[in-house]
């Protein structure tokens, strides 16, 4: 449930390596996209901009990692899928729209395809498969063309086509030191899942931090299910300052809701608590 994946896009400022989920194949895209969007690249330095990433704070620019596209995986994951028989429910999707030179390689083939004024202005012959269109070239102005034989010319452009890695498509998940999540505990039905999903990808010795509203369903069930399989669970109330003022709590209940911060500890963990 990394939604837009904010605070995965932080996470990944520091952290060696960072995996980002969703279950929903335009999420998934859309999170790739914003990798890509905030990323840094070397011909983007300049000293303005040091200042306002880190805040003009005197914090040991080595930690501060800039260029995130590699060490940020995003990719489909569908908890119920979790220890299922691959066969029958895939854990890691691989049916998401992708650029047709993956498939096609270098060939030209007869497909629909879009210009992309932006890219290319001055080059009429050049453009975009449909996938691409969507996904890197979102936001850009692009132009449907007729069927032709056609090669994605987006797959060449280096870092700017976010299928040419394959460190990019949905994949095998590696296990993780910490996890982390926000609502993720919303109804009965999800609890018992996403326990399977932290044994199943929570590293021994990790550690899982959530924030969750005390008015949703299946907390204590989740908590219930977390602590039978040997997790350690401890929770605080969410400090006032962490809750925020949005103008949306005529319809949001922020009057009404108490959120918590909530540590699930795997055995033998020495990750901190939430306090």
């Amino acid at each position: 449930g990394a939604g837009c994946g904010l605070p995965g896009i932080v996470c990944a400022r520091f952290a060696e390596r960072v995996v980002l989920t969703d279950c929903s194949d335009t999420l998934v895209d859309n999170l790739r996209y914003n990798v890509r969007l905030n990323s840094r690249r070397d011909d983007d330095d300049d000293d303005d901009a040091d200042d306002e990433e880190t805040g003009g704070c005197e914090c040991d620019s080595g930690r501060f990692r800039r260029d995130l596209e590699e060490n940020v995986s995003c990719t489909y994951l569908d908890w119920d899928a979790v220890g299922v028989d691959s066969e029958t429910a895939p854990l890691e999707h691989q049916n998401a729209a992708e650029c047709s030179r993956v498939e096609n390689g270098k060939m030209f083939v007869h497909q629909p395809w879009h210009h992309c004024e932006t890219c290319y202005p001055q080059q009429p012959a050049m453009g975009v498969c449909a996938a691409c269109s969507e996904s890197c070239h979102a936001g850009h102005a692009t132009t449907a063309q007729q069927s032709t034989n056609f090669r994605c010319d987006c797959y060449d452009g280096g870092d700017a086509c976010v299928w040419s890695k394959a460190r990019n498509q949905n994949g095998p998940i590696e296990p993780v030191d910490i996890a982390i999540g926000a609502e993720l505990t919303y109804c009965l039905l999800s609890t018992r899942s996403l326990v399977k999903t932290l044994l199943t990808f929570l590293k021994p010795g990790g550690v899982f931090y959530e924030v969750l509203s005390e008015d949703r369903d299946g907390v204590q069930d989740f908590v219930q299910h977390a602590e039978e399989a040997g997790f350690t669970v401890t929770s605080v109330p969410a400090p006032a300052r962490y809750v925020g003022h949005y103008n949306t709590r005529k319809w949001s209940l922020q009057e009404t809701e108490k959120f918590r911060f909530y540590t699930v500890k795997a055995p033998n963990s020495l990750h901190r608590t939430m306090t």
